[in-house]
């Protein structure tokens, strides 16, 4: 399941949650007609300490884990909040 929260926030905040409540792998598609810019990946609690810091962009595919969910920001945020 995806979430997009904030979308036209006057602040520019905008997220993506993925959850994966499956036994299994699940790939993710970003659509291509998604806002433009990239997605920074804020959490994702698949990885060792629950951070990482990379990127995916309109069009891109991402696999979600088992059993896991993951934060994204929009750069325009991401990016300012350093």
């Amino acid at each position: 399941m995806g979430v997009q929260l904030g979308n036209d926030a006057a602040d520019g905040c905008r997220f993506l949650l993925l959850m994966n409540g499956s036994p299994d792998e699940v790939p993710f598609r970003l659509a291509a007609e998604f806002p433009s810019g990239s997605w920074v990946r804020l959490v994702d609690t698949a990885e060792a300490h629950g951070r990482a810091s990379d990127r995916i962009r309109p069009g891109a595919a991402f696999d979600l884990a088992p059993r896991s969910f993951v934060l994204f920001g929009h750069e325009d945020w991401a990016d300012r909040e350093g």
